[in-house]
C-alpha cells in the first residue's frame, strides 16, 4: 500500500501541484498528456488531434466516479493510479486487487467491494490502454469477446493471450493484393456502409454485415505515440503496426475525397499523414487485421449499392460493359423524352376536346336563341312553327 500511494504522490507532484480536481475543465492536450505521457514526447499537434481522445477519457473518468459517488477521490488521483497500472503489468491480478483496495479503504472481505474493485481495475485498465479489458465476471455482459483479465494472471498475460489467439484464427485468403479502391470514402459512398468510430482497440475494423457498419479505431495520435523508439505499451507492437497501417490504408491522406470525408465527420485523422510509415498493400502481412481487410476486399468484388451499381467501371477495362451501358442510357433517354411528348399529346387532345365540347354548347344555345326569335314573329310560316312547338 505504501508504495502505490508513493507512486500516486510522486505522479501526482510531478504533473501538478494538485491532484487532477479540474480534470471536466482541463484542456484536451494536458489531460491526455497526464493519463498518456507517451504523447509527451510526440511532436506538437492540433488540439483537434485530442479532442476524441480526450472526451474518451472523461467517459471512462465519469465511469469510475460513478462506482464510488459517495467517496469522491478516485478520479482525482487518475494520473497516479494510471501510472501505479503500468508498473504492475506483469503482477496478478488477486496482488493487484488487494493493493487497490487497501488504497481505496475498501472491505477485503466484502464482496460489493471486491466486486467494486474489479470495476475499477478493468475501466483503469480500459483506460490507460484503450481497449475493453473485463474482469471474468462481467466478460459476459460484452458486447464482442474483449481481453478478459482472469484471477492469477498478470494483465500483461491476459492481453498476450488474447492477441495469439485472435493470431491464431485460421483464414482463406481470397487475394494478396490490397486494392487501391479500399477507402473509406469509397466503402461509404458507394457500397453502402456506415463509420462506427470506436475507442476500443480490439473493435478497429468489425464490421456488422447485416447494417453494414465498420468500426474504426479513431486514436491516430495515441497509435502513433505509443509507437515511438523507447516507448512500452503492454499492447503488441505488431498490432497497434497493423492498426495504423489500416489507417493509412483506409484513409490516404493525399486524396482529397478522404479530406472531404473526414471533415463532414468531424474527424482529423489524415492531418497526421503517414506517421513515417510506408503500409503495405500485400494482406499477408497483416495477421491481425488480414481476415477484415479481406471480407472488406470482398466487398470491393461486388457491385455498387443503388444507382452507382448502373454506372460504367472504365478503369476494369471492360468496353462491352461501357457499350451497352451507353446504349441503355440512351434508350432510356429516348424512352423518357418520347414518354413526356406522349403526355404532352394527352394533355393538348383533352384541351382540344374541352374546346369542341364548350363550342357545341355555344351553338346550341345560339340555334335556340335564332329559334326563339323567329317564333316570337306572327307572320312565321307554318313550316317554321312546328319547330317552335317541339322545343
Amino acid at each position: 500500500m505504501a508504495a502505490i500511494k508513493q507512486l500516486i504522490t510522486s505522479t501526482v507532484t510531478r504533473f501538478h501541484a494538485q491532484p487532477l480536481r479540474d480534470w471536466e475543465t482541463t484542456d484536451d492536450i494536458r489531460l491526455c498528456n497526464e493519463i498518456w505521457p507517451a504523447l509527451v514526447e510526440a511532436y506538437p499537434l492540433h488540439p483537434d488531434q485530442y479532442s476524441h481522445l480526450a472526451t474518451f477519457a472523461k467517459d471512462q473518468i465519469s465511469k469510475l466516479r460513478a462506482l464510488r459517488p459517495q467517496r469522491p477521490g478516485i478520479e482525482t488521483n487518475i494520473v497516479g493510479l494510471a501510472e501505479y497500472l503500468r508498473t504492475i503489468i506483469n503482477q496478478p491480478r488477486e496482488d493487484v486487487i488487494q493493493d487497490f483496495q487497501r488504497f481505496l479503504q475498501l472491505d477485503e472481505e466484502s464482496s460489493a467491494d471486491q466486486n467494486s474493485v474489479t470495476k475499477i481495475l478493468g475501466i483503469l485498465a480500459s483506460l490507460c490502454l484503450t481497449t475493453t479489458i473485463t474482469i471474468d465476471r462481467d466478460a459476459e455482459k460484452a458486447d464482442h469477446v474483449p481481453i478478459r483479465w482472469e484471477k492469477n494472471i498478470s494483465l500483461q498475460a491476459a492481453i498476450n493471450s488474447y492477441m495469439e489467439r485472435k493470431d491464431a484464427t485460421e483464414w482463406c485468403i481470397s487475394k494478396s493484393a490490397i486494392d487501391r479502391r479500399l477507402t473509406l470514402h469509397n466503402l461509404v459512398a458507394n457500397y453502402g456502409f456506415e463509420v462506427d468510430w470506436t475507442s476500443d482497440f480490439n473493435e478497429h475494423l468489425r464490421i456488422d454485415e447485416s447494417t453494414k457498419v465498420l468500426s474504426i479505431y479513431e486514436h491516430k495520435v495515441w497509435l502513433y505515440a505509443h509507437l515511438r523508439p523507447n516507448t512500452e505499451c503492454p499492447l503488441p507492437r505488431t498490432a497497434m503496426e497493423e492498426c495504423l497501417d489500416t489507417l493509412n490504408i483506409l484513409f490516404p491522406h493525399h486524396e482529397p475525397s478522404t479530406a472531404t470525408f473526414l471533415k463532414s465527420r468531424g474527424r482529423s485523422l489524415h492531418l497526421l499523414g503517414s506517421c513515417g510509415r510506408k503500409s503495405s498493400r500485400d494482406l499477408r502481412d497483416y495477421p491481425h487485421w488480414g481476415r477484415n481487410l479481406d471480407q472488406l476486399l470482398r466487398v470491393l468484388e461486388g457491385p455498387p449499392s443503388g444507382i452507382r451499381q448502373l454506372l460504367p467501371k472504365p478503369k476494369e477495362g471492360k468496353l462491352l460493359d461501357l457499350v451497352n451501358f451507353w446504349i441503355a442510357l440512351s434508350v432510356a433517354f429516348l424512352t423518357g423524352i418520347s414518354f413526356i411528348f406522349g403526355l404532352m399529346a394527352v394533355i393538348f387532345a383533352k384541351m382540344s376536346y374541352d374546346v369542341s365540347v364548350e363550342s357545341l354548347r355555344l351553338t346550341r344555345e345560339q340555334y335556340l336563341l335564332s329559334l326563339a326569335q323567329a317564333c316570337s314573329d306572327r307572320e312565321v310560316p307554318d313550316a317554321i312553327r312546328q319547330f317552335c312547338n317541339v322545343n
